[in-house]
């Protein structure tokens, strides 16, 4: 069975494993792996302020008007080509 150990730092991310023995039982030895992920929380970072990104667009006043600009003039035209084909 494997045992695994993370370090989290603020850059990087350690992983250690401790694998199966190698050869006989008197020669105490282990397979060990060692791996150096960096920037891996970055990830998680990243989608945070892509999230909040996207909130600040959600609420941002000038998209709202614009799209209710948008839809009145809209309801015009179309009020109007109804009239005018009647």
């Amino acid at each position: 069975m494997t045992e695994a150990a993370i370090n989290t730092g603020f850059t990087r991310d350690l992983y250690v494993s401790l694998g199966e023995p190698v050869g006989e039982t008197d020669n105490k030895a282990w397979v060990v792996r060692v791996q150096v992920k960096p920037f891996v929380d970055w990830i998680w970072g990243g989608c945070v302020l892509m999230a909040l990104g996207g909130l600040l667009a959600v609420l941002d006043r000038r998209y709202r008007v614009a799209a209710r600009a948008g839809s009145t003039k809209a309801d015009s035209v179309s009020t109007a080509n109804a009239v005018a084909a009647s």
